[in-house]
Formats: structure tokens, C-alpha cells, sequence
């Protein structure tokens, strides 16, 4: 009895576990079938462009010519002709400085050169009666030697009459020395005199180039020491200099550069650098609007082509690999390329696309392509 039980039970089991597995059989029969990943990329049309590839530096902006405005004097600041911004010339004044001591000195050194000269005047004068003296005395000398040589003149007498006569030369001799001794103090009186005048040219400041007034560091009263800068003057050709590193040879005169955006050519590689650096210079054809010693950027051309450009954020880099996606009869298709020159929102690839292209992220581009092999196993 208590095995047929058992017996039934068991087919009771069965047959409900059958039934189970039936149901839920046509339960996932009736679910919908399984929709593919949408994926939103837009797409677009390559284009022809001209594409230079670029390389970024940092340089330093400022004036071939920069003369910090000074004096040799010592006065204070009596007018000031300009102000910071100001366009001059060569030649324009710039500062007038307070000359009246310098002038009242130098009207003494002009007096005290006219006086010598005057003085040796006076003694040329004396010199010239000094000289007849001993020209009389002499030639009284040597008719008494001539008379005493005849024995008729007695030797004290030609005695005297040398001794008056080497008196005579020793006064002339001397007064000769007087006269150059004077004439050249003269000469140091006229050298301190044209001194002194150069020293007051420095009293009226005048601009040696062209150019902008750059900072002004004095105002009127004050006074400035020699040496002491009054302005700043910025000459009107500017230039950049930047540094970059010595390996690369392909960086020298006449090589291609955006300064600031605006193209220009490299000028010169100065023969001096810092460490494994060299520099590179730049003379502007016209000034930026830029501050002086401004920092600007530079961008180094490193190469250019001509081709069917797509935008960067078209191509997917994967295993060491750029693929594009082409839109093929609407659908998109992965393509193996190979990057020509890019810059930072074009690149030209080759092969070049033949049909548009799927644009977006990184991320969406690498489910776009794992979606398209995926289906491409599919297919298979």
C-alpha cells in the first residue's frame, strides 16, 4: 500500500515539473525579441584643406632697442615734456633738468679761460721787449769780445758785458717757461670748460630714437642722480625670442612660425643657449598689442599638406591602430587609416574616405566599433 502511494506521487511530481517547464517555454516565446544598441553619432562629409601641423612654444616679447633715459648730472627734474604711451622722434624732448648751478660754473670756466688767455697775451707782449734786451746785450758782447780781441778793450770790461748778456738770456729762457707753463693751464681751463659745457647738454634731455615712452620714474622736483633712470624708451621694431629644445634641427632661419597667430619667419638661432636649450629669434615685421617683455605664444610649423580632411574627433585610436567609421548605405562601417598631418581639429588620412563619416566621442566610437565587429561575426 505504502509503495503504490509513493509510486503516485512521484508521477504526481513529474507531471507537474513537465507542466512548469511548459509554461515558461511559452512565456519566453511570447517576450519580444531583443532590440540592438542605439548608438547617437552624427555624421559628415570630408573636405578638401590645406592642414599645418603646428608645435607650441612660449616666447618673450619686447624692442630691439629699450635705452633706459638718464644724465651725467646731478639737478633736480624742471619740466617733464611727456607721458607714459607717448609716440616721439628722434630728437624730441623729453625732460628739462634744473641747469642753474651748471650754467653759473660754467660762465666762471669761461672767465677764468679768458683771463689766462689775457695773462698770456700780456707776457708775449713782455717777451717780446725781453727778446730785444738780450739781442742788444748780445750783440754788445760780441763787439767787446771782438775789441778785446784786438787788444783794445779791456777784459773786465768784456767781462761785464757777458755777464749782462747771459742775465738777459736767463730772463728770456724764463719767461719763455712762464708762457708754456700758462699755456697749459690754459689748456686744462678750456678742457674743464668743455666739460662742464657737456655736462649741461645734459640738462636738456632729448629722445635718441624713435620710439614710445614706456614707464617715467621721476616727476617734476625731483631730483636725479647720474646714472639714475628717468624713463624708459621702447624703440618701435619689435622682436620674440623663445626657447626650444637643441635636438630639434628643424627649427633655423627662414622656418615658419605663428607668433601670436600672425605668421612671421624665424631670423636667426643665437649662438648662445641654456643647458640643452637653444633660442630662436623672431624681428617682427610690425609690434603686437602687447606689453612690453609680455609673454606670446609661439607655434612652430612642423609640416603642411593639401587633402580630404576629417574632423579629430572622427578618428578612434585603438591597439596602436586609427580607424574611421564610413556610412555605407546607412549603416556605418569601420576603416583602418593611416594619419597623414593633423592639427587640433583636422587631420588628413590615407586611404582617403569615400563616403561620410561618424562623428563623436571616444566613447561612442569605441561602442560604435565594438558594435560593428560584433555584427560583422554576426553576419559571418
Amino acid at each position: 500500500m505504502k509503495r503504490a502511494v509513493s509510486i503516485v506521487l512521484i508521477l504526481v511530481l513529474v507531471a507537474g515539473g513537465v507542466l512548469f517547464l511548459k509554461s515558461k517555454r511559452e512565456e519566453v516565446a511570447s517576450l519580444p525579441l531583443p532590440v540592438a544598441p542605439s548608438i547617437a553619432v552624427k555624421s559628415v562629409e570630408p573636405k578638401m584643406m590645406h592642414i599645418e601641423a603646428t608645435r607650441s612654444f612660449m616666447g618673450r616679447y619686447y624692442s630691439e632697442l629699450h635705452p633706459k633715459i638718464s644724465t651725467k648730472i646731478s639737478a633736480s627734474v624742471k619740466r617733464i615734456y611727456v607721458k607714459e604711451g607717448d609716440s616721439v622722434k628722434r630728437g624730441d624732448p623729453l625732460v628739462l633738468l634744473d641747469d642753474s648751478e651748471l650754467t653759473a660754473a660754467v660762465e666762471g670756466q669761461r672767465a677764468s679761460v679768458k683771463a689766462i688767455t689775457l695773462t698770456i697775451e700780456s707776457m708775449r707782449s713782455s717777451l717780446d721787449s725781453i727778446r730785444s734786451d738780450y739781442l742788444y746785450a748780445k750783440d754788445v758782447y760780441e763787439r767787446n769780445l771782438a775789441l778785446y780781441e784786438a787788444q783794445a778793450l779791456a777784459k773786465e770790461k768784456l767781462e761785464q758785458s757777458k755777464v749782462a748778456m747771459e742775465l738777459k738770456k736767463a730772463k728770456l729762457d724764463s719767461s719763455k717757461k712762464s708762457i708754456e707753463a700758462k699755456e697749459e693751464e690754459l689748456k686744462a681751463a678750456k678742457a674743464q670748460l668743455a666739460s662742464k659745457e657737456s655736462l649741461l647738454s645734459y640738462a636738456f634731455i632729448k629722445a635718441p630714437i624713435d620710439g614710445v615712452v614706456g614707464r617715467i620714474f621721476l616727476k617734476e622736483g625731483d631730483v636725479v642722480m647720474p646714472g639714475k633712470p628717468i624713463a624708459d624708451l621702447l624703440g618701435l621694431k619689435k622682436r620674440v625670442d623663445f626657447n626650444f629644445p637643441v635636438r630639434m634641427k628643424e627649427i633655423k632661419p627662414g622656418s615658419r612660425v605663428y607668433v601670436a597667430s600672425r605668421a612671421e619667419e624665424i631670423s636667426k638661432i643665437l649662438p648662445q643657449g641654456d643647458k640643452a636649450l637653444a633660442t630662436a629669434r623672431v624681428e617682427l615685421g610690425s609690434a603686437l598689442p602687447l606689453p612690453e617683455n609680455s609673454s606670446v605664444a609661439i607655434k612652430f610649423v612642423i609640416g603642411s599638406a593639401n587633402g580630404l580632411a576629417v574632423p579629430v574627433d572622427a578618428i578612434l585610436e585603438r591597439d596602436g591602430k586609427n580607424y574611421i567609421f564610413e556610412k555605407v548605405d546607412g549603416v556605418f562601417k569601420p576603416k583602418k587609416v593611416k594619419i597623414e598631418i593633423k592639427n587640433k581639429s583636422f587631420a588628413i588620412i590615407t586611404p582617403s574616405p569615400n563616403h561620410p563619416v561618424a562623428v563623436g566621442s571616444d566613447d561612442k566610437l569605441s561602442r560604435l566599433f565594438l558594435l560593428t565587429v560584433n555584427r560583422g561575426k554576426t553576419d559571418g
